[in-house]
């Protein structure tokens, strides 16, 4: 019973590990885009201005 309950949790671990990476990749992604959104106001309120 122990070696089945340690091989689950090693599973899970692993699994918990993968979503980690992914959500990390996510957050990456996402504060890059909310930069070009950032340049990309700058740049609409700049041409508003003329």
């Amino acid at each position: 019973m122990n070696k089945i309950l340690l091989k689950k949790i090693e599973e899970l671990t692993l699994h918990l590990i993968e979503k980690e990476k992914k959500l990390d990749q996510i957050n990456t992604d996402l504060k890059k885009k909310d930069e070009a959104i950032e340049v990309l106001i700058s740049r609409i309120e700049r041409l508003e201005k003329k």
